[in-house]
């Protein structure tokens, strides 16, 4: 087993310990391998340790591990995870190539992700991204804008399926404030549990917050420093 292997099985122990301290079921708990920057054979290893939800955030870098698997692996199922901000001209390519895409933050980027998933074969998995503080730096709607979004993908999408919500909250090594913008996230999510039955993605907690993640019932684990070492490799 190689370090990124070891990496992520330590990850895997984590989760299911913290998830049992916290009478959380680790079963409902699930993980995406952020590979950003991370090379096909970084991939590959840890698709090797069962894992095959990858999360990527650059559309041309992206684009081509996942051409690469295509050509040389086709027999690998992966499910790639569009993380990452969208750019109006870079949405066909979305549309085309991820099964999933977590950056849904307004009506006209749900609208052109549904034109141009037309022509595939199953509908793209999205989730709406929320801005919980309002950062400016930041993508993501308004906590208030999410029930317009919400109803305007179910009721004019039919290519889209929408799974829940995802959010990057105001960095802090603080666990209370940690906790808080998760909790407000869960409010949000039960919210809209109530309103679609097709909702079970809280995608929420990356590296360095998983812990508080997991206490306020994260069903989605964005995991990139845990597992790999992010620094740029060829292809």
């Amino acid at each position: 087993m190689n370090r990124i292997q070891d990496n992520f099985q330590k990850i895997k122990k984590l989760i299911d310990k913290t998830a049992k301290s916290y009478h959380k079921d680790p079963r409902n708990i699930n993980l995406l391998a952020v590979s950003k920057s991370c090379s096909v054979q970084k991939i590959s290893a840890i698709y090797n340790c069962n894992q095959n939800h990858f999360g990527e955030s650059y559309i041309q870098e992206a684009i081509k591990k996942i051409i690469w698997f295509q050509n040389n692996q086709p027999n690998k199922k992966i499910f790639w995870h569009m993380i990452g901000s969208i750019q109006s001209n870079k949405i066909m390519l979305v549309s085309k190539y991820f099964d999933w895409c977590h950056t849904i933050d307004s009506i006209k980027i749900a609208k052109k992700l549904n034109k141009y998933r037309e022509s595939m074969q199953n509908p793209l998995q999205v989730l709406i991204q929320i801005n919980i503080h309002q950062e400016r730096n930041k993508h993501g709607a308004h906590p208030k804008e999410i029930k317009k979004i919400s109803d305007f993908i179910n009721d004019n999408c039919r290519y889209l399926k929408l799974r829940g919500i995802m959010a990057i909250p105001l960095k802090t090594n603080d666990l209370i404030k940690q906790r808080e913008a998760f909790r407000d996230l869960y409010k949000i999510f039960v919210n809209l549990k109530h309103s679609y039955s097709n909702i079970d993605i809280l995608s929420i907690g990356m590296t360095n917050d998983m812990i508080s993640a997991i206490a306020e019932g994260s069903t989605l684990l964005r995991i990139g420093n845990g597992i790999f070492n992010l620094k740029k490799q060829q292809i």
